[in-house]
Protein backbone atom coordinates (compact mmCIF):
# COMPACT_ATOMS: atom_id res chain seq x y z
CA UNK A 1 0.00 0.00 0.00
CA UNK A 2 2.61 2.58 0.51
CA UNK A 3 4.73 1.97 -2.47
CA UNK A 4 1.45 1.63 -4.69
CA UNK A 5 -0.44 4.04 -2.77
CA UNK A 6 -3.87 2.27 -3.38
CA UNK A 7 -5.50 -0.97 -2.05
CA UNK A 8 -6.73 -2.91 -5.15
CA UNK A 9 -8.91 -5.23 -3.80
CA UNK A 10 -11.53 -4.79 -1.12
CA UNK A 11 -13.87 -7.45 1.09
CA UNK A 12 -17.60 -6.20 0.28
CA UNK A 13 -20.78 -7.71 0.84
CA UNK A 14 -23.33 -8.93 -1.70
CA UNK A 15 -26.53 -10.01 -2.17
CA UNK A 16 -29.89 -10.94 -3.94
CA UNK A 17 -33.54 -11.16 -3.22
CA UNK A 18 -33.61 -14.73 -4.99
CA UNK A 19 -31.65 -17.64 -5.82
CA UNK A 20 -28.96 -20.09 -5.16
CA UNK A 21 -25.66 -19.24 -2.89
CA UNK A 22 -22.56 -19.27 -5.57
CA UNK A 23 -19.42 -21.56 -3.87
CA UNK A 24 -16.64 -20.16 -2.62
CA UNK A 25 -14.49 -19.34 -5.72
CA UNK A 26 -16.56 -18.21 -8.28
CA UNK A 27 -15.91 -15.76 -10.31
CA UNK A 28 -17.64 -12.19 -10.39
CA UNK A 29 -18.02 -10.34 -13.31
CA UNK A 30 -19.24 -7.38 -13.74
CA UNK A 31 -22.63 -5.85 -15.33
CA UNK A 32 -23.55 -2.97 -17.80
CA UNK A 33 -20.94 -0.82 -19.06
CA UNK A 34 -18.36 -3.59 -17.14
CA UNK A 35 -20.21 -6.19 -18.88
CA UNK A 36 -18.22 -9.37 -18.79
CA UNK A 37 -15.04 -7.57 -17.02
CA UNK A 38 -13.49 -9.79 -13.97
CA UNK A 39 -14.14 -8.37 -10.88
CA UNK A 40 -13.05 -10.49 -8.23
CA UNK A 41 -13.69 -13.96 -6.48
CA UNK A 42 -16.27 -15.03 -3.47
CA UNK A 43 -15.01 -16.02 -0.45
CA UNK A 44 -18.51 -17.43 1.03
CA UNK A 45 -22.14 -17.17 0.79
CA UNK A 46 -25.21 -18.88 2.31
CA UNK A 47 -29.24 -18.71 1.61
CA UNK A 48 -31.48 -17.28 4.11
CA UNK A 49 -33.80 -20.45 4.93
CA UNK A 50 -36.87 -18.30 5.66
CA UNK A 51 -37.15 -15.87 2.33
CA UNK A 52 -34.27 -17.10 0.46
CA UNK A 53 -32.35 -14.10 -0.21
CA UNK A 54 -28.29 -15.00 -0.74
CA UNK A 55 -25.95 -13.10 1.15
CA UNK A 56 -22.24 -13.32 0.50
CA UNK A 57 -18.55 -11.81 0.90
CA UNK A 58 -16.29 -11.21 -1.89
CA UNK A 59 -13.14 -9.59 -3.11
CA UNK A 60 -13.69 -6.71 -5.50
CA UNK A 61 -11.28 -4.64 -7.64
CA UNK A 62 -11.52 -1.20 -6.75
CA UNK A 63 -13.78 -0.05 -10.15
CA UNK A 64 -16.66 -2.62 -8.30
CA UNK A 65 -16.46 -1.29 -4.90
CA UNK A 66 -19.42 1.73 -5.06
CA UNK A 67 -22.75 1.38 -4.38
CA UNK A 68 -25.31 0.23 -6.40
CA UNK A 69 -22.97 -1.69 -8.66
CA UNK A 70 -23.55 -5.20 -9.62
CA UNK A 71 -21.56 -7.86 -10.66
CA UNK A 72 -22.53 -11.56 -11.61
CA UNK A 73 -21.72 -15.27 -10.24
CA UNK A 74 -22.28 -17.64 -12.69
CA UNK A 75 -26.02 -16.73 -13.69
CA UNK A 76 -27.02 -15.22 -10.34
CA UNK A 77 -26.88 -10.99 -10.60
CA UNK A 78 -25.08 -9.21 -7.34
CA UNK A 79 -25.56 -6.01 -5.57
CA UNK A 80 -22.86 -5.10 -4.26
CA UNK A 81 -22.40 -3.20 -0.58
CA UNK A 82 -19.62 -1.78 1.52
CA UNK A 83 -19.06 -4.06 4.82
CA UNK A 84 -18.58 -0.03 6.18
CA UNK A 85 -22.37 -0.04 6.93
CA UNK A 86 -23.89 1.22 3.56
Amino acid sequence: ITNRGQVSRKLVRLSAAQGSAPAPGTELLGCGERLGKTGGLVTSSCTDPVDGTVHALGYLRRVFWSSRTQVTAGDLTLDVHSLDGD
